[in-house]
Parts: structure tokens; C-alpha cells; sequence
């Protein structure tokens, strides 16, 4: 049943549950693909005995809806993105005498161009504007910009060039700074690997064992999977995700930074190659809010937070 999935949207899906948490994946998805696209995540992980308070609650969410459809093969679709996150109690950064609020997100919304060549070869645009912080849409905060361009150029039948330019001023590092990639794409029955840079996908499926490997200067994550009926997989994974926010500290261009790492195990159920849905047990640990420019500030003051246990379900549907 997978392998009658193409290659990228098989891709997509199957490592969707890992990367639907790291902020910045210009090189994977498309914005739709010029198709109707819903993904959601939702992660909670428990109070640790250190602070009986502190919980933690996650949730992504992306739609993407096709508008206008011509005959030279374009497609421009309306897309959305947001996050929420709610702590059980505020983050005191002392040493600057600032306090977090309990709940924050995102919000963004925006237009993308995809047109499909007929030799394999593809072009994309995407712009999102939107909010952050305590307060979606107020204007005194800065807004959030989000601005990717993609060309995959099809050099054989199972072979091709992809090329991107990213810009986001909401990122973990290297804000306001335009990302070029490049990437050498591989396409074969048993495997898909994208060897890029700055970053690296690869996906392996020996039925019924599925392995998936995705790298880059803002995440890294990794997982196995196994299927044992139909199309049910108990699948296991790890990785680093952290999360940048900004607009939370008044009059400062300072963000929170939640830098952490995660380990999880569950079961996936693939519908097709129009959707999937995961739930798991998860494991976070080193974790560590930061207040800072970027990831890198050796400026920034860290509150550190014990480890912690929850669970996580995760829902890609597209058509």
C-alpha cells in the first residue's frame, strides 16, 4: 500500500510526527503541493517532582486549500500555520527581572504559487505574514515573515537537483539572514534520500521495516518503524527540536527559546498516500527555556527544567 504513494508525499508523511515540531523546514512539504493539505500535532508532557506545576501543552497545525488551477499547471493555494503553547506556571528570568506569560503562539497566513513541469521538475513560492506572542494581532508587536522559493529540476527519471531560498525573521538561529540550499534528490522504490545543504532527508522502506533521517541546522531527527498488520506500524524516534518566540519580552528584541530533546514510541496507521495518524508515549529531556537573540547568544539566561513524560498524537490528511 506505501509504495504506491510518489516519493514525496510518502516522505512528507511518514516523518511528518518529527519534523511538525521544528520550526524551520523550508525544504520539506511544499506548502500543499498544490493540494488541500490538513496536519495537526498535539504533545503534553506531565509536571515533574521538582516543580509540581510546570506541565506543559504543544500544538501545531497547517492547512493548506488549492484556489485557482490553470492549465499550464499551476496551482495557488491559501496556507496557514499556527502554534500554541501553555505552561503550568511562568518562567522567572531573574538576573533580568522578566516574567513569561503561561500561554503564547502563532499565527500566520499567507499565499503559495506551485506549478507542476511536465519533465518531473517543479517550481514554488510561498509567503506567509502573521503574529507572536501573548497578544496574536496586535500591532505594536513585530510581525512574523515567512518567504521560501523552491525549484526541483528533474535530471532523469529517478533523479534530480532541488534548489531553495528561505527567509523567516522567527527562526532559532540566523534570523533576518536568507538560507540558499541545494540538494542532489534520489528517488528509488526502496529509498528516497535528499543530500543537501545545510541538511540532509532520507527515507528506507524494506517492508515492513521503514527507517527516516532528516538533519539540519534547526533539527534533527530520526525513526524506526515496523509494520505488523495491514496498515498498522509501532514505530520509535528521538530528536532535537527546539522552538523560537518572539514578542514575549516588551520593548526588547530578545525571544524565548525552548531548546529540548525528545524520545518517543507508538503506533502509525497510514491511510493510503492520503494521510496518517500517530500516537506515542514521549520521553523529553535537557531541557531548557533561553532568553536571547538566538540559540547561539552566549548572552542569554537559561532557566533549566527537569525531565519529563506525556504523550503526543500526530494527523497529516491530504488530497
Amino acid at each position: 500500500m506505501l509504495k504506491a504513494a510518489p516519493a514525496l508525499s510518502l516522505i512528507i508523511a511518514s516523518i511528518w510526527p518529527l519534523v511538525t515540531q521544528a520550526q524551520e523546514i523550508p525544504f520539506v512539504g511544499g506548502d500543499g503541493d498544490g493540494r488541500t493539505v490538513l496536519a495537526v500535532d498535539h504533545q503534553t508532557t506531565s509536571a515533574a517532582s521538582s516543580r509540581p506545576n510546570f506541565y506543559t501543552e504543544e500544538q501545531r497545525a497547517f492547512f493548506a486549500l488549492p484556489l485557482y488551477k490553470n492549465e499550464e499547471g499551476s496551482t495557488y493555494s491559501f496556507i496557514f500555520r499556527g502554534t500554541r503553547t501553555l505552561l503550568g506556571e511562568k518562567l522567572v528570568f531573574k538576573d533580568r527581572n522578566v516574567e513569561t506569560p503561561e500561554e503564547f503562539g502563532t499565527a500566520e497566513a499567507g499565499i503559495s504559487w506551485f506549478k507542476r513541469i511536465p519533465d518531473g521538475s517543479s517550481r514554488s513560492l510561498s509567503v506567509t505574514y502573521g503574529s507572536a506572542g501573548r497578544r496574536l494581532l496586535d500591532s505594536g508587536l513585530t510581525p512574523i515573515l515567512n518567504a521560501t522559493f523552491t525549484a526541483e529540476v528533474a535530471s532523469s527519471k529517478n533523479r534530480s537537483w532541488f534548489f531553495f531560498l528561505n527567509y523567516s525573521n522567527n527562526r532559532v538561529l540566523l534570523n533576518h539572514i536568507p538560507i540558499p540550499g541545494v540538494a542532489y534528490v534520489i528517488k528509488e522504490q526502496s529509498y528516497f534520500i535528499v543530500l543537501g545543504v545545510p541538511f540532509f532527508f532520507g527515507l528506507w522502506r524494506w517492508d515492513p521495516v521503514y527507517m527516516s533521517l532528516a538533519t539540519s541546522p534547526f533539527f534533527v531527527s530520526g525513526e524506526v518503524s515496523y509494520r505488523f498488520w495491514g496498515p498498522l506500524l509501532i514505530y520509535a524516534n528521538a530528536g532535537w527540536r527546539p522552538k523560537s518566540y518572539q514578542n514575549l519580552v516588551e520593548r526588547s528584541d530578545d525571544r524565548l527559546i525552548f531548546d529540548r530533546k525528545d524520545a518517543a514510541a507508538g503506533l502509525k496507521a497510514f491511510f493510503g498516500k492520503n494521510g496518517s495518524l500517530s500516537l506515542g508515549y514521549v520521553w523529553t529531556f535537557d531541557r531548557r527555556f533561553m532568553l536571547g537573540r538566538s540559540i547561539a547568544d552566549r548572552h542569554s539566561e537559561a532557566v533549566t527544567v527537569d525531565n519529563a513524560a506525556g504523550f503526543q498524537i500526530s494527523g497529516r490528511l491530504n488530497f
